[in-house]
């Protein structure tokens, strides 16, 4: 119990949490730092040359539409307060994919939300600093540094964060507050009037321009657990947030619409500047600069944070690698969620232009919000719609209208490119996501040692599973020999199975079976210390013993399964081998040990050439060169063989010395015999291990195992090693940092052969 690995295991029980450390002003302050971010400073001049004076009304409506989300959100956050946000919500009502695409979706609309934000502070820096004037690329520069630089911040204790946060979101307001005040004796009723330069079509694409300014509030959905009390406090933040912000926004752009005429305001850049330098001259100007480097700063902030907790949630339920859902063990930050997501703030900065960022954040946050009408329509029914107040009733189909009329407003190339960006989620999804999904779901893995393995590599992982204490020094033995020029590792893993009804993190709290598994693989450690071959330990709790074995290969890029196998009373390899075999990609080395000496005499049993012969001889010339043994490659045909029958033989056998490249002694030989069984059984008396491959024509589709294979690991008097060869594309998959050539294979290409 005081093992080092046992206090691992125990550590991985633990799903990682959030420090609850946000009240509800906290949590409406957050909400509020993305919505008063954009809209008002960058998005302002766009949506003025759109709509003219009904400037303000683009505002209202776009406020109201999005109140009606708002709800939505709050009647699911209140009943799933989860870091995560609409991601949570559709993966536990609508299942994997559409959590995946709304997840998908969100992520990609907050880095590009980021993006605009990080163009807003290099803009407004740039009315008082005249950067493009020095070099064309300080304004991008100044975008990327803001962007490092608040994404340090965030990667500190949270308290940091929230505390910058907070002053700038107050900061922004009061400003705001200020430009209305200045700009209201100027206004005059006529300016209000409709234009006819711009009319009702520009009050449409005006709202498609500003409607990502809107979404603020899905950031506290993004951070419920860091909420107190979160089903209280987080729909009450989003109501307040949304709330506020709808009402300083439609304030301060109906006393803009009513204080400059509709032309004016269309041809100016930034509307704010022009009615506060209209009022306080040059003043007015820094003002409105003050306010938009604050806002800036204030909406990244928050929404750098959020979006990490967005990419973090994803990691967690291993829609996305797993290393993307660690939190920092003091700060309680999800560092590497937070990396990826200004990695990517940071290429959109760099690459992508205004107008397509804007449009392309409102496609995406905007068509993640859809399905989560249809989310709350299956809460509501599970729940009994009776038992629902009345009022809130018609809210999952009046929100999914208000979000399709947002849709509607967007024009055919964000829609072009929205529908691009979906269908690259899903092709990610159907190719990496989901069999990532529902391996996690299936189990969980623990790694017991902090030694991970350098990204650039020579050599290759092999997979060990460890349970059964006869076996592991043969195990250990195999896997040495195949490593010994490799300079690869050793996976050790040791699978945990969950009763019925228990869940895998559930399982590794069990103090015997996590005993257990700690003693053998100390047992297998101490084999690793006395031979310095390098190992990683992991403990795997899964609700199927092969499939943990099968997945945990697939988690470590191993290439190469090295694993006893026995037979059950009726002769019949086991169901276990029979999940391994079918749900793996990696080649199969499978042991039926039966006592005797290491193998220095080793048969192979070379039935046809391809990868099966390949991995055979490379298991056979390792084993010998190790234990200073021998190999004899065998064919056999019918006493009475066609010609045929004798050219094929000497083809495999041939085929065999080409790929024996080890310096070890072999020899060939063509047995007569009517019965394959009993010709290999007669050999197994004069040897120590025999190697079989699996049929190339039936690859494991049904069952990895012949009746012949069974038949001959039960009647043989030696050990026997049954060897199945992946395919190259899987065998790639299983190993995506091996170089083409190893060292030795590059500085002497020559092939060794020793034969008699």
């Amino acid at each position: 119990m005081s093992s080092p690995y046992r206090q691992k295991i125990a550590e991985g029980a633990l799903p990682p949490r959030f420090a609850q450390n946000l009240s509800l002003t906290g949590a409406t302050t957050l909400g509020l730092g993305a919505l008063m971010g954009a809209g008002l400073y960058l998005l302002l001049g766009l949506a003025a040359e759109a709509a003219g004076s009904l400037l303000w009304l683009a505002f209202a409506i776009c406020g109201l539409l999005t109140y009606l989300s708002v709800g939505l959100f709050a009647e699911l956050g209140a009943r799933m307060p989860v870091s995560g946000g609409a991601y949570v919500y559709a993966y536990r009502t609508l299942g994997s994919f559409w959590g995946y695409m709304v997840g998908w979706n969100l992520t990609l609309g907050a880095a590009f939300a980021c993006a605009i934000f990080a163009s807003s502070f290099s803009t407004h820096l740039g009315a008082i600093l005249p950067l493009a004037h020095y070099h064309p690329a300080l304004p991008k520069l100044a975008a990327l540094a803001i962007i490092a630089l608040l994404a340090l911040a965030a990667s500190r204790p949270s308290a940091l964060g929230r505390r910058i946060s907070n002053l700038l979101t107050w900061l922004n307001l009061a400003v705001l507050v200020l430009i209305l005040l200045v700009a209201v004796p100027s206004c005059e009723p006529a300016h209000l009037a409709l234009d006819q330069a711009h009319g009702w079509d520009g009050l449409v694409t005006a709202i498609s321009l500003i409607s990502m300014a809107f979404f603020g509030y899905q950031l506290i959905a993004n951070n419920a657990e860091e909420v107190k009390v979160p089903q209280r406090n987080v729909p009450r933040a989003m109501l307040l947030a949304v709330a506020i912000a709808i009402g300083v926004n439609v304030a301060v752009t109906f006393v803009v619409a009513a204080a400059m005429p509709a032309s004016d305001l269309a041809a100016h850049p930034s509307p704010l500047v022009l009615v506060t330098s209209n009022a306080l001259g040059r003043l007015g100007l820094y003002l409105v600069v003050f306010g938009g480097l604050i806002a800036a700063a204030a909406a990244l902030n928050s929404t750098l944070i959020s979006q990490a907790r967005q990419i973090f949630a994803m990691g967690r339920d291993h829609f996305l690698p797993e290393f993307t859902a660690k939190l920092t063990a003091r700060a309680k930050v999800p560092l590497p969620a937070l990396l990826i997501g200004t990695g990517l703030v940071l290429g959109l900065v760099l690459f992508a232009e205004l107008p397509f960022i804007a449009k392309s954040a409102a496609f995406c946050l905007v068509f993640a919000r859809i399905p989560l009408s249809f989310s709350l329509h299956r809460v509501y029914r599970s729940e009994g719609y009776r038992h629902i107040a009345w009022f809130k009733r018609p809210l999952p189909w009046v929100a999914l209208m208000a979000n399709l009329a947002l849709l509607y407003t967007l024009d055919s190339q964000a829609l072009f490119f929205g529908g691009t960006l979906v269908a690259i989620g899903s092709a990610l999804y159907f190719t990496y996501a989901h069999a990532s999904e529902q391996r996690g779901q299936a189990g969980l893995t623990v790694a017991l040692a902090a030694r991970p393995r350098p990204f650039l590599t020579r050599g290759e992982r092999i997979l060990v599973p460890v349970a059964n204490p006869h076996s592991q020094a043969s195990l250990f033995a195999i896997s040495e020999a195949l490593l010994h020029h490799d300079g690869g590792e050793i996976v050790v893993v040791n699978v945990i199975v969950a009763d019925d009804g228990d869940s895998p993190r559930e399982a590794l709290c069990q103090n015997e079976a996590a005993n257990c598994a700690v003693e053998a693989i100390e047992r297998f450690e101490a084999l690793a210390q006395e031979h310095n071959v390098r190992f990683c330990p992991l403990v795997r709790a899964a609700k199927n013993l092969g499939e943990g074995i099968a997945h945990a290969a697939v988690e470590t890029h191993s290439s190469l399964i090295v694993m006893g196998w026995s037979l059950a009373a009726d002769a019949t390899p086991s169901a276990m081998l029979a999940t391994v075999a079918r749900e793996t990609r990696s080649d199969l080395v499978l042991l039926h040990l039966k006592a005797g000496p290491p193998p220095k005499r080793i048969a192979v049993f070379a039935g046809t050439t391809g990868r099966n012969l390949t991995l055979m001889v490379r298991v056979a010339t390792a084993l010998a060169e190790h234990n200073s043994g021998r190999v004899t490659y065998l064919n056999i045909v019918g006493t009475d063989p066609k010609a045929e029958h004798m050219a094929h033989a000497r083809q495999v056998l041939m085929e065999a010395i080409r790929e024996h490249h080890a310096m070890v002694p072999f020899r060939t030989a063509i047995l007569n015999a009517d019965s394959p069984l009993e010709a290999i059984v007669a050999r197994s008396k004069k040897v120590d291990l025999i190697v079989v491959g699996a049929s190339q024509l039936e690859p494991f589709r049904t069952s990895p195992f012949s009746d012949f294979a069974a038949m001959v690991a039960q009647r043989a008097h030696c050990s026997v090693l049954l060897v199945r060869a992946t395919s190259p594309f899987n065998k790639w998959l299983a190993r995506p940092h091996e170089p083409l050539l190893s060292v030795g294979q590059a500085l002497n290409p020559q092939r060794r052969i020793h034969g008699t």
